[in-house]
């Protein structure tokens, strides 16, 4: 057996040797050493929302070349200015809200760093009501910040306490009962919270679908009682919800919006931090304190420009394909009488079975298809599908039959 010298440090770090090497990719499949292909059902880690198109990447392609034949790949932007910077921060504010409510971002490298800034500049605005509100299930990265209001890694990451202070879990309602207990909780308590760090769908933990009428309320709850809204939208984003971004469905606009993931299809480490023309008032004359050394990373912004390119030039067909494959998926398995909830182009199927559920990836995996996996409790966990916009809705209907077959081969 081979021995690495890196090691990647979620979980046990020696268990890269039984990890499958892939060396290339094409449309929706991924290949080994061996040309043998699996259909990616994982979206690279639910960020190659486009797929692996060669359109997409000739032109990221044409455009990063042109800029590596001027020598400069990098620039400080603490210190220089760049016409990408504004290029591209102009035309992401003005596709992600198109009555101008962003109309300024910051920069990132990732989803993590993005929720580092969020809690940063909520905790600056609201000095005197320190706590953040999150969901007990929610995920927002493993950086400090990131670590300490993700409340689905709460026992797998104690070894690292004390992590960030006055942070307050909440459960995700699952019935109306549940949604009207939560409001009426944060009215009773409105006092104490400066901002809610919000996943709009809870994907991490199995793709968890809140009501609309819910979110609006808690929305508007919010307002009243000046709590700031951070919606991290680093994996609803870019249509993976089925509109350009999950508040799109809503009637208020967050104050602060996490973007990552499929801002860029994955080609470079990037993200962006959209905040509401009321948060940069409130932010004048502030000391703002946050800086990576790669922030706005030029090559990084030419392959979030370029992917942006693509969505809007193909919105219209990205948009049919996320909803006939919603469609496909979903009444596939209902036919198979396989348990599942999805939206857009995320998909959870229950399994409740840890060893099983393990059999099942292994045995997709063998056959060509990989699949994520959720693991809330011993009593909570499943299939997580978070296909790419153009996969083929044939093969895909091919795939959810191979996938009921095996899902009742061991749940």
């Amino acid at each position: 057996m081979m021995k690495y010298n890196y090691v990647v440090p979620m979980g046990d770090i020696s268990s890269i040797n039984n990890k499958l090497a892939l060396i290339r990719a094409e449309n929706e499949y991924v290949f080994d050493y061996n040309q043998k292909r699996f259909m990616d059902l994982r979206s690279g880690l639910w960020n190659v929302n486009l797929g692996y198109k060669t359109e997409l990447y000739e032109s990221v392609q044409q455009r990063l070349n042109e800029q590596l034949s001027t020598n400069l790949t990098y620039l400080d932007i603490h210190s220089f200015h760049h016409p990408l910077y504004q290029e591209y921060a102009e035309k992401l504010c003005a596709f992600v809200d198109a009555e101008g409510n962003y109309t300024q971002l910051i920069y990132t490298n990732s989803g993590s760093e993005c929720t580092e800034l969020a809690l940063k500049l909520s905790r600056q605005i609201n000095n005197q009501k320190v706590k953040t509100l999150a969901f007990s299930k929610g995920y927002h990265g493993t950086f400090w910040g990131g670590m300490s209001v993700s409340g689905l890694d709460q026992e797998v990451t104690e070894v690292y306490n004390p992590k960030i202070s006055n942070i307050e879990f909440i459960k995700f309602p699952e019935n109306k009962s549940e949604e009207e207990e939560l409001l009426t909780y944060i009215e009773r308590h409105h006092c104490e919270y400066g901002a809610m760090i919000i996943e709009p769908v809870l994907g991490s933990a199995g793709v968890k679908i809140p009501s609309f009428p819910f979110m609006n309320k808690l929305g508007e709850l919010l307002k009243q009682n000046g709590i700031m809204i951070i919606f991290d939208e680093v994996a609803t984003g870019f249509y993976r919800t089925g509109q350009r971004f999950f508040f799109h469905y809503l009637d208020f606009k967050p104050d602060i919006i996490n973007l990552s993931k499929g801002i860029n299809n994955g080609i470079l480490p990037f993200g962006a931090v959209l905040l509401s023309n009321e948060l940069v008032k409130k932010l004048k004359n502030e000391n703002v304190e946050h800086f990576s050394t790669q922030n706005g990373n030029l090559l990084g912004i030419i392959s979030a420009h370029e992917t942006l390119n693509y969505y809007q030039k193909n919105e219209v067909e990205v948009s049919k394909n996320i909803q006939r494959l919603n469609e496909v998926i979903l009444s596939g398995l209902q036919e198979q009488d396989i348990m599942c909830r999805g939206m857009g182009c995320m998909f959870a199927i229950t399994i409740n079975n840890p060893l099983a559920l393990q059999l099942i990836v292994d045995a997709l995996e063998q056959a060509g298809v990989l699949c994520y996996q959720y693991f809330n409790s011993s009593e909570d966990n499943g299939l997580t599908l978070m296909p790419s916009y153009y996969t083929n809705s044939k093969k895909i209907a091919q795939v959810v039959k191979l996938i009921a077959r095996v899902v009742r081969s061991y749940a």
